[in-house]
């Protein structure tokens, strides 16, 4: 089982809002989650990177469509974003909670790949399981 980190996730406040632990535990714990599955399932071996850093933008709207595709040449590394819509994310339990950042990174990691023809399948059974 790899855990190399070639996902990286993490957020930032577009606007103010209280802050919830919770999020940052869920991020932890797809994030680890993630770096297998991708790993496993030969994700980068015909991309053009090594690694994805998707940032979550929280605010006032949503739009789980990459943002800002940048290949990062000096670290191989895809840097993007998708929005959040905060409001809606601090309403959930926790296991709604962990399901929607779930299917936002898969949602995330599918669009990542039919830009750059990288394997998806595996994404589309994980998705069922979540």
């Amino acid at each position: 089982m790899s855990e190399k980190a070639n996902i990286t996730i993490g957020g930032v406040a577009l606007i103010k809002f209280k802050r919830d632990k919770r999020i940052a535990v869920n991020l932890i714990q797809i994030a680890k989650e993630f770096r297998v599955l991708l790993s496993d399932n030969g994700y980068f071996v015909d991309a053009p990177f090594d690694a994805i850093s998707l940032i979550l933008r929280y605010g006032d709207n949503e739009d789980l469509s990459p943002q800002e595709l940048k290949i990062n040449k000096k670290y191989s590394q895809l840097d993007t974003a998708i929005y959040i819509n905060i409001h809606n994310l601090l309403s959930m339990s926790d296991e709604g909670l962990g399901k929607y950042l779930r299917l936002a990174v898969i949602e995330a990691c599918c669009d990542i790949s039919a830009n750059y023809d990288l394997p998806y399948e595996f994404l589309d059974a994980h998705r069922k399981n979540v």
